[in-house]
């Protein structure tokens, strides 16, 4: 399972971070799994004073949007376009969820601070998504939900032969009926995480 965490910082000026930024945003994972519950097994479990060197079940990477280096010490996000991006991953169901409730939390503190939290949709959905399994209606798929038709772009400059990219294409018309519901929950949930959405 894997989520990401936009952060959009209103400021225009240069914005300078540490070499070290990187145990900030592990930190942001250890706050998160504390905020998430105050007595929370996990937080104990790989964070409790017996338990320092126990393996993370996680994987995280951070996107900088940088202009520059000083000396090799500071990282300077650009100026009008401070974008971070937070990618975390785990096979970890319980412990996904934690740290999901816990930034959720963080959320409320980041924007108390003036930073905004830029959330992201992506346009399709992959064929073996909850999305798909659990509104097959929703989609062009055979009888045994295989799809019909997957998204892709013809050839262009890029790519002489196109690009196929497997994602199973919606049926409009059924969206339509129920008024775009699947969609405007979508939206909804992200704004749960997120104050804009991209």
């Amino acid at each position: 399972m894997r989520f990401v965490v936009h952060m959009h910082f209103d400021k225009d000026n240069n914005i300078l971070l540490p070499p070290w930024y990187r145990i900030g945003f592990a930190s942001m994972i250890k706050e998160a799994l504390r905020q998430a519950d105050a007595t929370s097994k996990l937080y104990e479990l790989y964070y409790g004073n017996a338990k320092k060197n126990r393996p993370k079940p996680f994987t995280f990477a951070v996107k900088l949007n940088i202009s520059g280096v000083e000396k090799s010490t500071v990282n300077y996000l650009k100026p009008g376009n401070p974008f971070v991006s937070f990618y975390i991953s785990s096979n970890d169901y319980e412990f996904t969820m934690t740290v999901y409730n816990g930034l959720l939390k963080l959320k409320q503190y980041a924007n108390s601070k003036g930073i905004t939290i830029v959330g992201d949709i992506p346009i399709f959905v992959s064929m073996d998504s909850s999305d798909v399994w659990s509104n097959p209606d929703l989609f062009y798929l055979d009888s045994e939900g295989h799809p019909t038709v997957v998204a892709g772009v013809p050839p262009d400059y890029f790519s002489p032969t196109g690009q196929l990219w497997g994602n199973p294409l919606y049926k409009w018309p059924e969206h339509e009926k129920t008024d775009f519901d699947w969609w405007v929950q979508r939206i909804k949930a992200t704004l749960l995480t997120a104050d804009l959405i991209r």
